[in-house]
């Protein structure tokens, strides 16, 4: 069994950020927003120990307290030179509440209220930092690896941007992992460590450049594959929609229509008598000009009762056929209204698709042009 691993490091910033991002843009309610942080970032490794894990905003009682001894006047490091006694005993029931708040075990209070003292509180705020108990301090504080020997700490080691359990992907674009979260098309968490501090140093390091190709090919295969299964999926949605579609039923005529329908074929009727009488006689000339009436009564007939029926099925047609996005797979609805059009656009899964898309188009005309260059040199 291994030494332990210290936790990475975030900035109540970072972390406050995260929560309002999950309000924001994922729509979750302040308490669902912070559980999510909390969750996702705690299996990422991250040491939540000095953070005020609380919905951005709302109040934390270790910070409150602090807050109210900044707020009392007087001079801090000196009880004695504070002249309004209802300060003096403010100051001292603020003191044995801090006390209490930071000696609660694995409450993670002590840690946050260390990493928020200002020089102005740190001496009157000393006395209740050496009654915790110096165990359970250490440990929020430090870790559990402070304990570690001197053998077993020399096999530690501080996570590096080109450890094999940091993100590649994060490092160099993009984690696929993040594009897709609370979609259908969900990833999951990554099972990699996304730090911003890692990505920084890796961007400042002498070997970014050399493992930049190498980050990029590994995303690009991941990228792919995420491509590949979407586009088959979208292949077999296509040929079910192309087997659902049904024609609908002929629509029935109006009474009016109807009326003109049988007043034209009552017309048909006799000139096809006087027609087969005409040319029973002889007279075909006769016979072929009513046949020539016949014929405009019949495409009369035809433009009545078959290209309003058409066109109503067309577009009825029209307004029910389903598609199918080619960027995401989603699902929509041909001659949709604008706003909802425009909401799938900018949806997360449409938008994460085209950026991986890109990404895989981009990197093509790399190689391509890598390719090129080493054939011919002078190109470039």
């Amino acid at each position: 069994m291994g030494p332990p691993k210290s936790g990475r490091a975030i900035s109540q910033q970072a972390f406050d950020e995260m929560v309002k991002e999950n309000m924001e843009d994922l729509g979750m309610d302040p308490t669902e927003a912070l559980q999510d942080a909390i969750q996702t970032l705690t299996l990422q490794g991250v040491d939540l120990s000095g953070i005020v894990t609380c919905v951005p905003g709302e109040s934390n009682p270790v910070m409150e307290c602090l807050d109210k001894l900044k707020q009392l006047n007087g001079n801090w490091s000196d009880l004695n030179h504070v002249e309004d006694e209802n300060a003096v005993n403010e100051i001292v029931e603020l003191l044995e509440e801090l006390y209490d708040m930071c000696e609660g075990k694995g409450s993670g209070n002590a840690a946050i209220a260390c990493f928020h003292i200002t020089p102005e509180l740190s001496l009157l705020t000393l006395p209740v930092f050496t009654l915790v108990p110096a165990r359970a301090l250490l440990d929020e504080l430090m870790g559990t690896a402070r304990n570690l020997t001197e053998e077993e700490r020399k096999g530690y080691k501080e996570i590096r941007w080109d450890d094999k359990e940091v993100c590649g992907f994060y490092m160099v674009r993009f984690c696929p992992h993040d594009l897709f979260v609370n979609t259908r098309s969900d990833l999951g968490v990554c099972p990699r460590i996304h730090d911003p501090k890692l990505k920084e140093s890796f961007e400042k390091s002498p070997r970014h450049d050399s493992y930049v190709p190498k980050f990029e090919a590994e995303l690009a295969l991941f990228c792919e594959k995420l491509v590949s299964d979407l586009d088959r999926r979208v292949k077999r949605g296509q040929e079910r929609l192309e087997q659902e579609v049904e024609v609908p039923p002929p629509l029935p005529l109006s009474a009016e229509k109807s009326e003109q329908l049988s007043v034209l074929e009552e017309k048909i009727k006799n000139l096809l008598e006087q027609v087969e009488s005409l040319g029973e006689t002889g007279k075909v000339d006769e016979a072929e000009a009513l046949m020539r009436k016949v014929d405009t009564l019949n495409a009369e007939k035809t433009a009545l009762t078959q290209q309003p029926q058409q066109d109503k099925l067309l577009m009825i047609a029209q307004e029910k056929k389903m598609a199918l996005c080619e960027i995401c797979g989603s699902f929509l609805v041909a001659n949709d209204a604008a706003e909802r059009t425009q909401s799938h656009v900018t949806g997360k899964q449409h938008m994460g698709y085209g950026m991986v898309r890109d990404f895989l188009s981009e990197y093509k005309v790399l190689i391509e042009k890598v390719k090129l260059l080493h054939k011919n040199p002078s190109t470039f």
